[in-house]
């Protein structure tokens, strides 16, 4: 039986319980003051426990936050249903005969805080995902969450294996459980048998190394930590494990204390991955990874070059034009299209990504898929095609701040991806006429088609 999905490969379900409070506010004390909105809002302790952060915000900002702020006042089984019900308004495409699916991120902060909150988020998120069964089967949701793993747990152990399996059993949830679960696609054939056993369901790992984990540390001296995670990465593989790592600049506040700020955003460059990758070779051929964000909106703008067309007899910029693409290697993205272009399973969410605000991202985003499309960039970067390898994500709740609930989000991205115009906003777009850019085809593969191959096996 042929189904059809929406799946969202990266979101959130907890609350303000779950995250270490104490440890983030001691982060960004120093710097609430004078730091950007944006940083003030990736702080999730700034918003929850801080009454700083209300006294640097208007009352119209006050109100556009309290979407964000409700969701950690309530329970995930609230969280969930309401993003589920919000998926009926959606009105871009037809969702009503899609099986829906969230993998909810859990975060791994044990190595970094001196309590131990990861157990309690798998039982909690497990417990309010089976408490709603019966209303997330009539929606036809699925709930499948990724468990947060620090790689610092593997430091000094002499079995990696031996090690994780540990790991794993100890903190997933239900406690009958003791291993990630691994779906094949045939199961959803019989959805009405098979609901209560696949729902809750632990099926991948989720890394975030900006919490304070070097993922690739350089150095003599860090050789066996590198010859630990490239075993590890191995053992994933092997596994079909989809992994799921933090990947762009901007990064949650609660890391490790010991760590400066730009040491822990570097951390989770993708440099490392493809540093990394490329010294396991043929061990690591087929790993599962989804490499988050796609660098995020900077990384994309950071790779094209744009002419600014003015208005005659005057310095006022009428547009700007597509000029050229530039293979920039200090942008993130640059790294990321390299590893997704090179790697079979390797592949890149869109989570978070401002389809809203941000013109120019948002036309970059376009201009890349019509390269790519065009085969532009295979020479520098691989011939796999991202329209094969980018996948939709919300990121909720982090999103929630710019939107009102789950179907704006994503109604948004849809509007945003569709090139019907010369221009969006003041920046040029690919050509709508003769592109190789099939928007239809764009939206399946995202939410759909990519996502079934990074999370499920087809045995």
């Amino acid at each position: 039986m042929t189904h059809k999905f929406l799946i969202d490969t990266h979101c959130h379900f907890f609350s303000a319980q779950h995250i270490p409070l104490t440890q983030t506010i001691q982060r960004i004390q120093n710097k609430v003051l004078g730091s950007t909105f944006k940083k003030v809002k990736t702080s999730i302790a700034a918003t929850v426990a801080s009454p700083i952060f209300f006294s640097l915000m208007a009352d119209d900002t006050i109100d556009q936050a309290i979407p964000f702020i409700k969701f950690f006042d309530t329970d995930a089984a609230f969280s969930i249903n309401k993003a589920s019900n919000s998926m009926n308004d959606i009105e871009e495409i037809d969702v009503s005969d899609r099986i829906r699916i969230f993998t909810p991120l859990i975060m791994d902060f044990e190595v970094s805080i001196d309590y131990k909150p990861l157990k309690k988020q798998a039982n909690d998120l497990y417990k309010n995902i089976t408490s709603i069964n019966d209303e997330l089967e009539s929606l036809q949701t699925l709930v499948l969450p990724f468990l947060g793993f620090d790689l610092r747990r593997l430091h000094g152990s002499p079995n990696i294996t031996e090690k994780l399996d540990e790991i794993i059993s100890a903190n997933i949830a239900p406690e009958e459980i003791t291993t990630i679960g691994r779906i094949n696609l045939a199961d959803f054939d019989n959805m009405a048998d098979n609901f209560s056993q696949l729902n809750g369901r632990t099926i991948g790992i989720k890394l975030y190394p900006s919490i304070g984990c070097d993922i690739w540390p350089e150095g003599a001296g860090n050789s066996t930590v590198r010859t630990a995670y490239l075993e590890l990465m191995s053992v994933f593989a092997q596994r079909k494990y989809p992994i799921t790592v933090h990947c762009q600049t901007d990064s949650y506040e609660g890391g490790d204390l010991k760590q400066s700020d730009d040491e822990l955003i570097n951390f989770a460059h993708p440099e490392k991955w493809w540093n990394m990758l490329q010294a396991a070779g043929d061990s690591v051929t087929d790993i599962r990874l989804n490499l988050a964000h796609f660098g995020g909106e900077n990384g994309l703008k950071e790779l094209f070059r744009w002419k600014s067309i003015k208005t005659p007899g005057s310095n006022i910029i009428r547009h700007k034009d597509f000029k050229r693409f530039d293979a920039d290697d200090e942008s993130w993205t640059y790294w990321i299209l390299k590893l997704i272009k090179t790697y079979p399973n390797v592949y890149s969410d869109i989570s978070a990504f401002d389809f809203k605000g941000d013109e120019k991202a948002c036309a970059s985003f376009l201009w890349i898929l019509h390269l790519d499309g065009e085969g532009e960039l295979d020479d520098e970067f691989g011939n796999y095609r991202l329209i094969d390898k980018l996948m939709w994500g919300s990121d909720i709740p982090m999103t929630l701040f710019g939107y009102a609930d789950y179907k704006e989000q994503f109604d948004t991205f849809i509007r945003k991806t569709k090139i019907e115009d010369d221009y969006l906003g003041k920046y040029q777009l690919p050509p709508h006429i003769g592109s190789s850019l099939n928007h239809e085809l764009l939206i399946e593969k995202l939410i759909d088609t990519n996502p079934k191959k990074f999370l499920f096996t087809f045995e």
